[in-house]
């Protein structure tokens, strides 16, 4: 099966580009989550800017677990400014990486810890121009 389309922002991809080349993995899942992070950028078409609607660093979204129905609101953003009680997720988090990319409707399906989780992301908001300038 092919997998859809990515973008990511040619600035959001130099940026974990730089960060990944310095970060090295203390255990397997995390080498796990840095390789498919890898992987994404590698596959991704980088765009100069993402359309409004494509999740890139620091813009907001609603996610459906298709399994549960429940709905989760975060801001995806880098690990130094990931806060889990504010719904700031790191890009290097599992979720994280899973979202980076996608368009609002689009359904995933990704490996997490605890299995697999199928998620349509139902509202992606564009990041706010000063938190991508101060990111």
């Amino acid at each position: 099966m092919n997998e859809p389309i990515i973008y990511i922002s040619a600035n959001d991809c130099e940026n974990l580009r730089l960060r990944l080349s310095g970060v090295t993995a203390s255990d397997a899942r995390t080498a796990k989550t840095l390789a498919r992070l890898r992987s994404e950028l590698d596959r991704a078409t980088i765009v100069p800017t993402l359309p409004p609607n494509v999740v890139g660093l620091e813009s907001s979204v609603a996610v459906l677990d298709l399994d549960t129905n429940e709905v989760d609101h975060y801001t995806l953003t880098l690990p130094e400014r990931a806060d889990p009680t504010r719904g700031r997720l790191s890009v290097l988090a599992p979720l994280g990486t899973a979202l980076l990319g996608y368009a609002e409707g689009a359904e995933i399906a990704w490996e997490m810890p605890g299995g697999t989780r199928r998620l349509r992301l139902t509202r992606v908001a564009p990041a706010k121009q000063e938190a991508v300038s101060a990111a």
